[in-house]
């Protein structure tokens, strides 16, 4: 029976490739009825940092009681700077090539986890985990809304799995979305030298990209608008499906507008229960309370696994501060993984360790 059950597991797992083939065939033409996409706003940021327009015009709407604007860009400078990088081509072009970095993200993160968790790169432990990776929602749904969330999550874990670039890949990550600032810092306190080594080569990359494009006082404006015009607005998280009449009548089940943050579910909890708000920016307290969770929680993260290895320390206080967050997509799910890739990982080294 169980060698049966493993001949039927085994023909999933090496299905995989095509089933990535066969969604990049279905999605290279955008998805029927929805035109537009998440590429939208890193395609538009582009053209703005290429053409020297306001990459942050137009602005999401300030509370989390409805979705406004049309794809807003809403992260830190240095993504619209190096995309700016990109040849000149239509939005199209731009999105079958979205689709195609997702997919090698993809794969890049399968490698990743299976190297982290058997401490060498092998085809059929990367099928393995790519087949665990393809079957949470999380990354088909970043993958089909052309989201950076799976390109974020490959940086962190390939370079968790190749320690002398970790700095890099987690100040890239970093430098694309505010979370992997977490991931980072963890990294630097349980292995300094190596991490600051190769964080500054990446450091110096965006910096340079930002200066070129931007400009160096324009890249310190930028900088600064987005602490003050687009992070507050982001922090106040955001409605299961994304408006306020929505979560009142009723959670849909999970798509890609669930917002699975624990700090923002007792808001929404209280929307549910009666509690009048009726829309525009979170009162003042509320909003405090959230920025305290994100700030907390990984902060609590990493004091309990202050006597783990430094991989599951860094993945824990990682997936902590994502689902600390104000707002949490389903996209992140795939974080599960590297947790419990650096889980085996550490178990595996203890057996391997004499024992003193």
């Amino acid at each position: 029976m169980r060698a049966r059950l493993r001949i039927v597991l085994d023909a999933i797992v090496y299905t995989v490739p095509l089933i990535t083939l066969l969604i990049v065939a279905s999605e290279w033409n955008g998805i029927p009825g929805q035109p537009l996409r998440d590429t939208a706003a890193y395609h538009l940021a582009a053209e703005a940092a290429r053409t020297g327009a306001d990459i942050y015009d137009p602005l999401p709407s300030a509370g989390p009681h409805e979705f406004r604007g049309e794809y807003p860009f809403l992260y830190p400078p240095p993504l619209a700077a190096l995309l700016s990088f990109l040849p000149e081509m239509s939005l199209t072009t731009f999105d079958r090539l979205w689709l195609c970095l997702n997919i090698v993200a993809f794969w890049v993160f399968a490698a990743s986890i299976a190297r982290i968790a058997s401490g060498a790169w092998t085809v059929r432990s990367t099928l393995r985990w790519g087949a665990a990776t393809l079957f949470l929602p999380g990354a088909w749904l970043a993958i089909h809304f052309a989201n950076i969330d799976m390109m974020i999550l490959a940086l962190v874990a390939f370079g968790l799995a190749r320690p002398p670039i970790a700095g890099a890949c987690l100040t890239l990550a970093a430098a694309f979305k505010v979370v992997p600032v977490w991931a980072f810092a963890t990294r630097v306190l349980r292995r300094p030298r190596e991490t600051v080594r190769s964080a500054a080569v990446a450091a110096a990359v965006c910096s340079a990209a930002c200066f070129v494009v931007f400009g160096i006082v324009e890249t310190v404006e930028l900088s600064l608008r987005w602490v003050v015009d687009v992070m507050p607005t982001v922090s106040q998280g955001q409605f299961w499906g994304e408006s306020l009449s929505m979560v009142r009548s009723g959670l849909d089940p999970i798509h890609y507008t669930s917002n699975l943050s624990l700090s923002f579910m007792p808001v929404q909890i209280a929307v549910l229960n009666g509690w009048e708000y009726d829309g525009g920016p979170l009162p003042s307290y509320v909003r405090f309370y959230l920025t305290a969770v994100g700030v907390l929680a990984p902060l609590l993260a990493a004091w309990l696994t202050r006597r783990r290895s430094p991989t599951l320390q860094t993945t824990v206080v990682f997936a902590a501060a994502l689902f600390a967050a104000p707002i949490v997509r389903p996209y992140v799910l795939p974080v599960l993984l590297l947790v419990l890739a650096a889980i085996i990982q550490e178990k595996r080294s203890a057996r391997l360790t004499p024992a003193a």
